[in-house]
């Protein structure tokens, strides 16, 4: 069998020119060797597989290196004495230790014996000590004094991808240089450089995937393109690299989200099927279709799709199916597969839910396929026909004015929610559109007021209501008696939900309205007007819906309540159960009760 060398050594960067992805390093380090004010301690810390060790060792390389005054680019010439050691691995001025494995107090006290002495040739020994993160607090002590005054002839690197583990004293004597994780575009183009000098054929998808899968980390792609070489020879292709690296075809995405346009259902629960039976996780499903999702969003504009990490040709396919959908679906989309990526591990049935996410954005009718965006209405649409009045009305209406003729209500669209139906403004919908509209509504308190902010709901109210104040829309009267049916019909939730406070806060006292349509509720404190703010906007859409009204509004009106006076000894008792039943008086007179303890 012949000598292998894996990739991550074979190619592993020997100066500084063939450091990938950390010019702004580099460049500082050879700017300093140059003007010749090189630091006595260094830390370079970053993610693994970076070149943090790599760029250490072509450090210790370069200073020793006889020739480097003559060469214009600062960089080793490996021809003299001191390069041709170190390439041979017995260079005697440089020397690596492995915090990992000698992370001792003895191990560090050793090497601070060693620095004493002078190098015996070229004009520094380096001591580069990897993983440094490791050392013991009582070595890193040991170390203090060395790395704060090291001899002349002395320099240090250290390299650590934790760099929070290292204990204050040591960072402030080192210069810290932060290596970041090596973009996608210049793992490729490494990944490409070796594939020609390997005579390997590999498509420009294969090698992108690759380099996502890697992370930012040069040496994980190099390792993974050697494992996919042995299994698919001298001809690499995106196939090879999905089956080996077990990764999910791009193109079940697509297909996926042709079904959505296209309100397939049967095809978008078919395509996720065959994935489960090829044995990938549902939600790995999940949070690929929203990155697909996410992708067809930037794409939409040609400034932002160089946002997608991937090759020319599927950028190309990213953009021609955007065309397929408005911005405002692809949002709630991504909506939707967030939700159920967080609520997927606490699901009992994990493929239903999942399963249940695909239908009900397969089936929203935000998708119109003749407009290029949607028109979503909102609670305060008109209805087509007014309800008739109850015969034998016990009391007369509120307000006896005509309402408007009624008009032909614009289509109506569904949100991504699983509680909605096939058609109408849906719960979800009811809500989110109320917020647009009764963000700020009017609260009375005497003696308290919510704290208020500006912020996008704020912007979007206020458009919602000057769009409302050009629209003639119905006014429905209603009697006192309708009301509060209406009114106790939609608070009982919250005694079934659980909110009993609330509940029993909302049911003191019946509400009366006023010719405004305005009632108020009486609350103690500021927590009550908070759990009654939270809950307003979804109360009011269900009265204003029930009775056909969209002026109905809760003011909230916070009284300050005395403090009670709570008893405390057993006299003080007592008197107040006296206070409430006389007859403990006499009772107390018959049996002659001791209460004064």
């Amino acid at each position: 069998m012949g000598s292998f060398v894996v990739s991550a050594r074979k190619y592993r960067p020997s100066s500084f020119g063939t450091v990938v992805g950390q010019k702004n390093i580099t460049s500082t380090l050879k700017n300093a060797i140059k003007n010749d004010h090189l630091a006595q301690s260094f830390l370079f810390c970053g993610p693994r597989g970076v070149g943090k060790t790599s760029c250490a060792r072509i450090l210790a390389k370069t200073v020793n290196c006889f020739n480097i005054a003559d060469s214009e680019n600062i960089e080793a010439c490996n021809e003299c004495e001191s390069c041709k050691s170190f390439n041979d691995g017995h260079s005697l001025n440089i020397y690596e230790l492995d915090a990992a494995s000698n992370n001792s107090v003895d191990g560090i006290r050793s090497l601070v014996d060693q620095v004493r002495l002078a190098p015996q040739i070229g004009n520094r020994k380096i001591y580069i000590i990897d993983e440094v993160h490791m050392l013991s607090q009582q070595a890193f002590n040991a170390f203090l004094k060395t790395l704060e005054e090291p001899p002349e002839h002395a320099m240090f690197i250290l390299a650590t991808t934790e760099k929070h583990k290292i204990i204050p004293t040591i960072l402030s004597r080192c210069q810290i240089f932060n290596f970041s994780r090596i973009s996608v575009a210049d793992i490729v183009s490494q990944l490409e450089r070796i594939s020609k000098s390997e005579s390997i054929e590999a498509e420009p998808r294969a090698l992108h995937a690759i380099a996502q899968q890697s992370d930012g980390a040069m040496r994980d792609a190099l390792s993974m393109f050697d494992q996919i070489v042995g299994f698919a020879g001298n001809k690499m292709t995106y196939e090879h690299v999905i089956e080996n690296l077990n990764l999910l075809n791009e193109e079940y995405f697509f297909k996926t989200a042709t079904a959505i346009y296209e309100h397939n259902v049967s095809a978008g629960l078919l395509i996720f099927d065959e994935i489960l039976k090829k044995g990938f996780d549902a939600q790995h499903f999940i949070v690929g279709l929203g990155n697909h999702f996410r992708n067809l969003l930037i794409s939409q504009d040609p400034k932002t799709i160089h946002l997608i990490e991937t090759a020319d040709n599927i950028k190309k396919q990213y953009y021609e199916q955007s065309k397929l959908y408005n911005d405002v679906l692809i949002i709630h989309i991504l909506n939707a597969l967030s939700k159920c990526d967080v609520n997927y591990r606490s699901s009992k049935n994990q493929r239903l839910h999942v399963e249940l996410c695909l239908i009900f954005i397969t089936k929203s009718d935000l998708v119109e396929k003749k407009n290029d965006k949607p028109q979503i209405t909102t609670i305060q649409e008109t209805v087509s026909t007014p309800p008739k009045p109850a015969p034998n009305s016990p009391s007369p209406a509120i307000n006896q004015e005509t309402p408007p003729p009624p008009t032909a209500p614009p289509p109506q669209f569904d949100s991504l929610d699983p509680s909605s139906g096939p058609h109408g403004v849906t719960d979800s919908e009811k809500k989110r559109n109320q917020i647009l509209k009764a963000v700020s509504s009017p609260s009375k308190s005497a003696g308290s007021k919510l704290k208020g902010t500006i912020s996008i709901a704020d912007i979007m109210a206020k458009k919602a209501q000057e769009d409302d104040a050009k629209k003639d829309e119905p006014i429905m009267p209603f009697t006192q008696e309708e009301f509060l049916t209406a009114w106790h019909a939609s608070i009982l939730k919250y005694k079934d939900g659980g909110k009993i406070n609330l509940y029993n806060t909302l049911t003191k006292k019946n509400p009366v309205v006023d010719a405004n349509f305005n009632f108020e509720i009486e609350i103690n404190n500021s927590v009550q007007e908070e759990s009654i703010t939270v809950e307003k906007l979804e109360l009011l859409a269900e009265l204003r819906i029930k009775l056909k009204n969209h002026k109905i509004n809760l003011i909230t009106i916070v009284t300050e309540s005395k403090d009670e006076y709570r008893p405390y000894t057993t006299l003080d008792k007592f008197k107040k159960m006296a206070v409430k039943n006389p007859k403990m008086i006499e009772l107390h007179k018959r049996i002659d009760l001791d209460i004064n303890n």
